[in-house]
C-alpha cells in the first residue's frame, strides 16, 4: 500500500509539472503573437517637410509600415502618388497654392489604403501668420506693432506687390518704423508676410498706412 501511495504522488507530481510547462509555453505563444501585431501596424511614421522658396514646392518624406505606394492629397485633390521602397521609405516634391490641410496615406496593389490617414496643416509647412496689433503715425514717420508666433524669421513688407522692406525678428514682438520720406505717394495699406527657413511663407495680412495722427488697434 506504501508503494501504491508512493507512486500516486509522483505521477501527480510529474502532472503538475506538466501542466506548468503547458501554461508557460501558452504564455510565451502569447506575447509573441501580441509583439508580432506590435510590429506590423500599418502605419505612417517620421513624415517630414521641409518647403523650396525657389522651385516653390514642399518636400514630404517618411516611413510606411506597410503597402506599396503613398498618396498625397491637397484639400480633395490628389496631387502625388509616390513608391515605397525596400527599406520601407517614401519620398515626394508636391506644387501648389494656399494653405489647405494636406492628406497623406499609404495603399497596397490593389489601391486600397491600409494605413490612417496622416493630415499636414498649414501650420506644419507654413510659417504662423504675423498680427499687425497697431498702426501710429506721427508728423515724422509711421510705427508698426506686430506679433509673431515664433521669434526666428523675417517679416516682408510690400506695396502693389513689390517687396518694400525686410527686417528679422529677434523677439516674438517688432516695432517697424518707415519716415514721411518712404512713405511719399503711398497710401492704403502694406501686405505683410512672415518667412521662416524651410517653411513656406505665410499668409498676407494687411497694415493700414494711416494718416498723420492717426492710430489703428486691434483689440482681443
Amino acid at each position: 500500500m506504501k508503494t501504491t501511495k508512493l507512486m500516486v504522488i509522483a505521477g501527480l507530481s510529474v502532472s503538475l509539472m506538466g501542466l506548468s510547462n503547458l501554461s508557460s509555453t501558452t504564455a510565451s505563444a502569447a506575447s509573441v503573437k501580441t509583439i508580432q501585431k506590435v510590429q506590423t501596424k500599418a502605419v505612417l511614421q517620421k513624415v517630414s517637410t521641409h518647403y523650396n522658396s525657389k522651385a516653390k514646392s514642399l518636400h514630404i518624406s517618411g516611413l510606411a509600415t506597410q503597402g506599396n505606394k503613398v498618396v498625397v492629397k491637397y484639400g480633395t485633390k490628389k496631387l502625388a502618388t509616390t513608391n515605397i521602397n525596400a527599406k520601407h521609405e517614401f519620398d515626394t516634391k508636391v506644387k501648389f497654392t494656399g494653405y489647405k490641410t494636406i492628406s497623406l496615406y499609404a495603399v497596397n496593389k490593389a489601391n486600397k489604403r491600409v494605413t490612417p490617414i496622416v493630415k499636414l496643416t498649414a501650420n506644419r509647412y507654413a510659417a504662423p501668420t504675423p498680427t499687425v496689433e497697431k498702426s501710429h503715425r506721427t508728423s515724422k514717420a509711421i510705427n508698426y506693432d506686430l506679433t509673431t508666433a515664433k521669434n526666428k524669421g523675417t517679416l516682408v513688407f510690400y506695396y502693389q506687390g513689390k517687396k518694400f522692406y525686410s527686417q528679422k525678428v529677434k523677439s516674438t514682438k517688432t516695432r517697424i518704423s518707415f519716415t514721411q520720406d518712404q512713405l511719399k505717394g503711398k497710401k492704403g495699406n502694406f501686405t505683410v508676410r512672415y518667412f521662416q527657413t524651410s517653411k513656406k511663407a505665410s499668409p498676407a495680412v494687411k497694415a493700414p498706412i494711416v494718416k498723420v495722427g492717426s492710430v489703428t488697434q486691434i483689440f482681443y
